[in-house]
């Protein structure tokens, strides 16, 4: 995908990617449950009634979705004709088939008659993408999908703090929605994804009563491998304290960035 922007890279990155390797805090340190935790209070998942859960990638955040709302692995699903190709790509390799609808030329996004357009009898599901930062008609489209069955999911990879027509952010008014940090994403951690489900929706993916709600069945979070506590103890230190604490470590760690923002904006 072209970049739509230069992107900015702290300084101190070289410092901060070896530290968090060194404390083995890749996946199950401190950070990740505070950044958790400020989601949830941007997203404001709890007067929302949803669920949240980081992931390794957007991707893998689709996953956990689309597993928490039990759409089958053979099950059809919609999503619009403009689209990052690695969403259909990962899709068809689940197993999933896949129905193309249009866009609207004016906006580039798919819209409630689009959908109504090309709808078929075995769509379970509804990929609604918000592409760039413009915002899809996500209820329009539940209006159309929703009576006939199938769920909603919000593609927000593109709409981190973008609003709805209801003044909400994207991704809590649907069944659920997945985002992604990755580098090439307006809002970046330099990887990883988020998923978000509702609980009643859940509940009723499980066959529970209506007005129920129900927490999903996360699988446990990939830890990554972690240095042997011996080697953080004769090195960690060195490396933290001693190498990365000389003054030449800004303008170090800015040349190995500046390749990466060039690219990016090249």
């Amino acid at each position: 995908m072209i970049p739509r922007r230069r992107y900015e890279l702290p300084t101190d990155l070289a410092r901060l990617a070896v530290a968090s390797l060194l404390r083995g805090h890749v996946a199950d340190g401190p950070g990740p449950s505070a950044f958790e935790d400020r989601l949830r209070d941007h997203l404001h998942t709890e007067r929302r009634g949803l669920a949240l859960r980081l992931a390794t990638s957007g991707r893998a955040a689709l996953d956990l979705v689309l597993d928490a709302l039990a759409v089958p692995r053979d099950a059809t699903i919609m999503l619009p004709g403009w689209t990052f190709a690695g969403v259909a790509d990962h899709l068809e390799r689940r197993g999933q088939r896949l129905v193309i609808c249009d866009i609207d030329p004016a906006t580039g996004l798919m819209t409630a008659e689009t959908v109504a357009a090309a709808w078929r009898e075995d769509v379970r599901c509804v990929l609604v993408t918000h592409l760039c930062g413009r915002v899809a008609d996500a209820a329009g489209i539940a209006a159309v999908a929703g009576p006939r069955g199938a769920v909603v999911i919000e593609d927000c990879a593109h709409a981190l703090g973008s609003l709805g027509a209801d003044g909400e952010s994207v991704g809590t008014g649907g069944h659920g929605a997945f985002f992604s940090f990755d580098v090439i994403k307006p809002v970046t951690s330099l990887g990883g994804g988020l998923a978000l489900v509702r609980r009643s929706a859940v509940a009723a993916a499980g066959g529970g009563e209506p007005g129920e709600a129900r927490e999903p069945d996360w699988p446990p979070c990939p830890v990554a491998s972690r240095a042997s506590p011996v080697l953080r103890r004769l090195v960690g230190s060195w490396l933290e304290d001693g190498l990365f604490a000389g003054p030449w470590l800004a303008p170090l760690s800015a040349a190995l960035a500046l390749p990466v923002t060039r690219a990016a904006a090249s």
